[in-house]
């Protein structure tokens, strides 16, 4: 006969601390899988967030480059489609963004907008042929325009004049005053938040 005295299973307590550790066990290592997953699902976000912000750099740039002299008829004055100022910009480009302009020439129009804080990149763009009074140049209803970046903590545009010395920056340009365009054009971005917390665009136009 066997004695069984000494044999026993393991205790109520023994069961519950067993448990209690395993669910510790199980818990942290949850908790360090929805933190990997959000790292990842982050980093995805960041990649794909930096690469439109290059391509919409890319694109306003070749089209800042593309800067033209053309006069045309406000109201019934002649004048030259160039208006720079540090929050916005009008000027005709050959570059349109929008193919199906009849003329090949666009007028184009950035605007940097106060959004509760922080600042937004819009452009609107028409045919450069239909720019016939003053109201045209600067539309007012929100929906012409199109969100090119949001988020931005600063944002502005700068423009290079040649001088008797060399060159400096100017805050904003008249092309009537100045008999021209400028010599390049600059963009600076300021973020917050981000890996890249100024970023800077400068176009060469040929055109001046």
């Amino acid at each position: 006969m066997l004695d069984r005295s000494d044999s026993h299973g393991f205790t109520l307590i023994e069961i519950l601390i067993s448990l209690t550790i395993m669910s510790l066990i199980i818990v942290i290592i949850s908790g360090a899988f929805r933190l990997g997953i959000k790292a990842w699902e982050k980093g995805e976000k960041d990649v794909d967030t930096r690469q439109r912000l290059r391509i919409v750099l890319d694109l306003v740039k070749h089209q800042l480059a593309s800067a033209c002299r053309q006069k045309v008829k406000i109201d019934g004055t002649s004048k030259t489609l160039f208006f720079g100022k540090a929050g916005s910009l009008g000027f005709v480009s050959r570059v349109p963004l929008i193919p199906e302009h009849k003329s090949g020439l666009s007028y184009v129009r950035y605007i940097i907008e106060d959004n509760n804080g922080t600042e937004t990149l819009k452009v609107f763009e028409t045919d450069f042929m239909s720019v016939k009074k003053e109201s045209d140049l600067r539309p007012t209803h929100n929906t012409d325009y199109y969100t090119l970046i949001n988020d931005i903590q600063k944002a502005e545009f700068e423009y290079l004049k040649k001088t008797e010395d060399g060159y400096e920056w100017k805050p904003s340009w008249n092309a009537e005053k100045n008999k021209g365009l400028p010599v390049a054009i600059r963009m600076t971005l300021k973020f917050k938040n981000s890996h890249c917390r100024i970023i800077r665009i400068m176009a060469r136009i040929h055109d001046t």
